[in-house]
C-alpha cells in the first residue's frame, strides 16, 4: 500500500511540474509580447509626399499613401491581403482606377504585415485587419477633403474586411469593390476534403512549425489565424450589402473559389456584379491579370458610381 501511495504521489508530482512548466511558458510568452515594441525597431518609414502615419487603436504606427486627384468626388479606401501590402502590383491597380475617375485614394500598410506599419506578422489575424480598416476609415472621415461616395476595395483578407466593415455601416459605405475575398471563415475550412493528402500534409507541416517556432518564426502564425478566422462570416449581413457590389476573383483561385464568390453574389440584394479572370490563381501579379482588374473596376465605377 505504502508503495502504491508513494509511486501515486510521484505521478502527481510529476503531473504538477508539467502544468507548471506549461503555465511558465504561456507566461513567458504573453509577457513577450507584452515587452517587445509594438512597433519593431529598424522598421523606416521613407519620406514621401503622400505617406502618412497614423496610430491604430493598439498604438502601432498605420503607414498610408493619400492621393488626391484635382477636383475629387469621392474617397476610395483599398486594404491589401494576408501578409501583403500596401506596394503590391493589384493594390496599387485598384488605386490607379479609383484615381482615374477622381477619386481620392487611400492604400495603406496594415499592421502585422510585411509594409512599413507596426506589429509583428506572427499576430496577423482577420480581426487586426478589420479593426485597421476601420481605424483607417475613421481617421479619413475627420479629414476636411472627405467626401461622399466612399467606397471600399480589398483583396483576400482586406476584402473580407471591406465586407465586414460595410455590413456595420451601410450607410457610410457607397460602393464595395471584392477581390478574392474570404467569404466565410467556416467555408473556407470546409474545402478541406476537397484536398489531396500531399496537399493536406505540406499545410499540417506549415502550421507545425509555425506553432512550434512562436513568436519567433516571422511569418504567419497559422493555427490562431485560422481560429480567429472561423469568428468572421460575411455571409450573416449580406442583406445589409445594398449597396453596388462588384465581385472579383481568379478562375483557379482555390483559397477563395469561384463557387464561394457565387453564393455571396446570390445573397446581395443590390447592385452587383461578378467578373471572373480566366486562368488566374488567388494573386494578381501578372500583366494581363492587372489589365484585366483595372479595367473591369474602371467600367464598374462608370456605370455605378456617377
Amino acid at each position: 500500500m505504502e508503495e502504491m501511495a508513494r509511486r501515486k504521489k510521484n505521478k502527481i508530482e510529476r503531473y504538477d511540474i508539467f502544468w507548471i512548466l506549461v503555465l511558465v511558458l504561456l507566461i513567458l510568452g504573453v509577457t513577450g509580447n507584452l515587452t517587445r515594441p509594438i512597433n519593431p525597431p529598424g522598421r523606416s518609414v521613407e519620406d514621401q509626399g503622400s505617406k502618412v502615419v497614423i496610430q491604430n487603436r493598439r498604438g502601432a504606427d498605420l503607414v498610408m499613401v493619400v492621393e488626391q486627384p484635382s477636383q475629387p468626388r469621392g474617397v476610395a479606401v483599398v486594404a491589401h491581403g494576408l501578409g501583403g501590402d500596401k506596394d503590391e502590383p493589384d493594390i496599387k491597380a485598384i488605386a490607379d482606377a479609383f484615381r482615374e475617375h477622381k477619386f481620392i485614394t487611400i492604400r495603406y500598410d496594415a499592421s502585422n504585415a510585411r509594409g512599413e506599419s507596426g506589429g509583428y506578422i506572427e499576430d496577423a489575424k482577420t480581426t487586426t485587419y478589420y479593426d485597421d480598416l476601420t481605424d483607417v476609415v475613421r481617421w479619413a472621415q475627420e479629414q476636411p477633403w472627405f467626401k461622399q461616395p466612399l467606397v471600399l476595395a480589398g483583396h483576400s483578407i482586406g476584402a473580407t474586411s471591406a465586407a465586414l466593415y460595410a455590413e456595420q455601416h451601410p450607410g457610410s459605405v457607397r460602393g464595395l469593390v471584392l477581390i478574392s475575398g474570404v467569404v466565410s471563415g467556416t467555408l473556407h475550412l470546409q474545402e478541406a476534403p476537397q484536398k489531396a493528402p500531399a496537399d493536406w500534409e505540406q499545410t499540417w507541416q506549415q502550421i507545425k512549425s509555425s506553432w512550434e517556432q512562436g513568436r519567433s518564426s516571422g511569418e504567419v502564425n497559422w493555427l490562431p489565424f485560422l481560429i480567429d478566422l472561423l469568428r468572421f462570416n460575411v455571409l450573416k449581413k449580406t442583406s445589409d450589402l445594398s449597396m453596388p457590389v462588384l465581385i472579383i476573383v481568379g478562375e483557379k483561385d482555390e483559397l477563395a473559389p469561384v463557387i464561394h464568390q457565387r453564393i455571396l453574389y446570390n445573397s446581395l440584394p443590390g447592385p452587383k456584379e461578378l467578373q471572373i479572370i480566366p486562368g488566374a490563381g488567388h494573386t494578381l501579379h501578372g500583366e494581363p491579370e492587372l489589365s484585366f482588374l483595372k479595367y473591369a473596376i474602371g467600367k464598374w465605377i462608370g456605370g455605378q458610381l456617377r
